[in-house]
């Protein structure tokens, strides 16, 4: 299928000179949980927290309401093991939001979820142990359903590379960064030393499981982490995305005079 996103945001790497007047794009964390443990993921290993079905649909109503256009449910588990994704997704459609999503490609509840589904990446790799005939059949389905992109860090894996030239589908290549939980790299590609102005904090929010809003889908510790959601009184996220600390991360990419240590070294500019 073909993607059908028209959301220039997400994709062109256009300069802001001022933040939208609410989020644009809402990165939910729906579940922390992960079937996998790849070289190149912090995620602390034994974290397995779901957000509740309701909390969730009202997040999202709120911000469908309020400006929102798209929608990732995902961060740092596997999206597609919380048990209520695909009724999650189709609500998300309901609501009038686009939705990405990107997966190892396990679907433990099925691939039927898929139909809801806008913008699917999928991760195929020796780190993630599934370079194989199954996926490569899972794809092809997915692929009816949706429109899927790859992305490895297999470079040089012909087979991968084979296989979606046969199947027209879009292959991402992405470095091999060890990282843990504090952020720290033991290897980052740097295509040059140039500061970049990351976009994110202009029109994307992340809000995590644990209901902690935070500016930076990259940075997995606690120091991206702004206040708290309370669920009872939504219109704190308006506040949130006016508040001083996002005011000042924008500023900082404005003026391409980063203080943020871990903004300086991340090199992850526009990723989606």
């Amino acid at each position: 299928m073909k993607k059908n996103f028209n959301k220039d945001y997400l994709f062109d790497k256009k300069k802001w000179d001022a933040c939208s007047e609410f989020p644009l794009h809402l990165d939910l964390e729906l579940n922390t949980s992960c079937n996998l443990a790849c070289l190149m993921c912090p995620r602390e290993k034994d974290s397995s927290e779901d957000m509740p079905l309701n909390v969730a649909k009202k997040i999202i109503k709120y911000c469908s309401e309020n400006g929102t256009l798209t929608i990732k449910p995902f961060w740092r588990g596997e999206g597609t093991l919380y048990p209520h994704i695909e009724e999650i997704l189709k609500y998300a459609k309901d609501c009038g939001l686009q939705v990405m999503i990107n997966s190892n490609g396990s679907f433990k509840h099925g691939l039927s979820c898929a139909k809801y589904i806008d913008w699917l990446s999928i991760s195929v790799d020796k780190y993630h142990g599934n370079v194989n005939k199954e996926m490569f059949k899972k794809v092809k389905e997915l692929k009816k359903m949706t429109y899927v992109e790859i992305q490895t860090c297999d470079k040089d894996n012909k087979e991968i590379a084979e296989f979606c030239f046969n199947n027209k589908i879009k292959l991402n290549h992405n470095p091999i960064v060890k990282r843990n939980i504090k952020n720290e790299y033991e290897y980052i590609s740097y295509e040059n030393n140039e500061i970049k102005q990351c976009t994110h904090p202009f029109w994307r929010i992340l809000i995590g499981s644990d209901l902690y809003a935070r500016y930076c889908c990259i940075r997995w510790d606690d120091s991206a982490r702004l206040s708290k959601i309370d669920i009872n009184n939504l219109d704190c996220i308006k506040e949130i995305w006016n508040n001083n600390t996002y005011y000042n991360i924008r500023k900082q990419h404005l003026d391409k005079k980063i203080i943020e240590k871990d903004c300086i070294n991340c090199k992850h500019c526009h990723v989606v």
